[in-house]
């Protein structure tokens, strides 16, 4: 049972490393209930958006979530359909996918390290003896610092495949500075 449990999560990997993505969900509206008062929060998010229907039931068949329909409905279009988990279940799902992820592990990581912040948070802030003063300034700016940086390692996260010419690794190159995808400070192209 444990061999067929890895075989499905290595899939299931593969695809969040190739089709899904990684991020954070940024909310600033978010109203604490003891003093009224607007803050920053931020939910780790893992989702998966495909024409493929039955990869989609199969991610939510494994893990649970939320299945959405594209919007796009134009005719010719094929829909595509968003397979999406938040918060604590975003993380328990990375953590359990984290020895078979490749090109994901380290945004896996970050939300994995980003959650436990929030559940050690729920318990000092919400329940614990400072449940009256809410989230302290500098907490926030800690989770605002590890979003930013999730934010960072997905822009940084641009690779070229090692079956090029070299003529079509220049064009590529060129394609994503017109495209902006590279050509900040912090970015890289990654050959193979």
């Amino acid at each position: 049972m444990k061999k067929e449990k890895a075989i499905l999560l290595s899939y299931a990997a593969g695809i969040i490393d190739g089709e899904g993505s990684i991020t954070f969900h940024h909310d600033n509206s978010f109203l604490t209930r003891r003093n009224r008062k607007k803050t920053e929060t931020w939910y780790p998010r893992i989702t998966v958006k495909m024409n493929d229907g039955k990869v989609i039931n199969f991610l939510f068949g494994l893990f649970g979530g939320r299945i959405s329909i594209g919007r796009d409905l134009r005719k010719g279009i094929f829909p595509s359909f968003t397979w999406e988990i938040h918060c604590q279940k975003a993380a328990k799902i990375a953590k359990k996918l984290l020895p078979f992820l490749r090109t994901k592990k380290k945004q896996a990581e970050l939300i994995i390290r980003f959650q436990l912040r929030v559940d050690v948070g729920k318990k000092k802030y919400i329940v614990g003896k400072y449940w009256h003063k809410g989230i302290p300034s500098y907490e926030v700016e800690k989770r605002r610092s590890l979003a930013l940086e999730l934010k960072r390692l997905n822009a940084d996260n641009i690779h070229i495949p090692a079956g090029l010419t070299t003529e079509q690794v220049k064009r590529t190159k060129v394609l994503m500075r017109q495209s902006k995808l590279i050509g900040k400070k912090n970015n890289k192209i990654y050959e193979f």
